[in-house]
């Protein structure tokens, strides 16, 4: 995984803490996070954007 990624998804996941005090161990965990995911049985292959939702937004119909 690029290291730019791994530091944003960090931070939104509220590890920045960890990601401060131990760069290499949270590396190393989204290293072996991909790898299990990847095992899995029929597991989706990654999104290429991370924010991408997996379905188009909800549209809001009018108040009733």
């Amino acid at each position: 995984m690029d290291r730019d990624l791994i530091e944003a998804q960090a931070r939104a996941l509220g590890l920045g803490t960890a990601l401060r005090d131990f760069p290499a161990d949270v590396a190393e965990a989204a290293a072996k996070a991909g790898a299990l995911r990847r095992a899995l049985p029929g597991a989706a292959p990654a999104a290429p954007d991370p924010a991408a939702e997996p379905f188009p937004p909800l549209r809001v119909g009018p108040a009733r």
